[in-house]
């Protein structure tokens, strides 16, 4: 997927594509975020402090999974949040 990079100072890029969101986080790790609305990735991606965007209206709030960049991906190895 691919993505746009955004000033923040804990988000480094994020993409989206048919309902998932694809978030690059300064640190090198990159989540999935599944069931965003469009309008959602285009307010995160536009809004004046990405970071606080995200923490209020994305994180805990879809279900998620942690992309390993690794060529030998262990699909055990991924990290799951069912939002309760």
């Amino acid at each position: 997927m691919q993505r746009v990079d955004v000033k923040s100072s804990n988000i480094q890029s994020i993409g989206y594509d048919d309902g998932l969101l694809e978030i690059e986080f300064t640190n090198g790790r990159i989540y999935q975020y599944d069931g965003v609305e469009l309008e959602k990735a285009e307010a995160l991606i536009n809004a004046e402090s990405v970071g606080k965007f995200f923490f209020a209206n994305i994180k805990n709030k879809y279900q998620f999974f942690e992309i390993n960049t690794d060529d030998n991906l262990d699909i055990d190895a991924l990290t799951t949040f069912v939002p309760g």
